[in-house]
């Protein structure tokens, strides 16, 4: 998996510095210790366990995996999806974005939206773009 072999590559100093969904992307890594470093950045920030025992499964998992994940984190009541599904809606994975922007964009929650605007610039795709502003509206 490509992701994995970027995650085990990448500089490990400055983790305080880098976004929550960077951090996540680093969960790929097959290098146990690595994946300690960031989880422990994950854990000084706050986030919750289930969070992290998600992001992991997201970071590792295929599409499949990816899709149910989603599905976990927005039913697990207790936890705040929106950072898990704004590092799945910028995926490679067409199909992985528009479930995440799909669920973004149901949520009546001010991060999702702010988090959906700042997609908005980035998403490639013309159809997502215009999902993306129709959840806006």
């Amino acid at each position: 998996m490509a992701v994995s072999h970027r995650a085990d590559q990448m500089d490990l100093s400055g983790l305080e510095s880098l976004s929550l969904e960077n951090l996540f992307t680093l969960l790929s890594s097959t290098q146990e210790r690595r994946v300690r470093m960031v989880c422990d950045e994950l854990f000084r920030r706050g986030v919750p366990t289930e969070i992290v025992e998600i992001a992991i499964d997201m970071a590792r998992g295929d599409s499949q995996i990816q899709l149910e994940a989603m599905e976990q984190a927005v039913r697990g009541g207790a936890i705040n999806p929106v950072p898990l599904l704004a590092w799945m809606a910028q995926s490679q994975d067409r199909k992985i974005r528009h479930r995440a922007i799909a669920l973004l964009g149901a949520m009546q929650d001010r991060d999702a939206h702010l988090k959906l605007r700042s997609l908005f610039q980035r998403e490639p795709d013309k159809q997502l773009q215009q999902m993306i502003q129709q959840a806006l509206v």
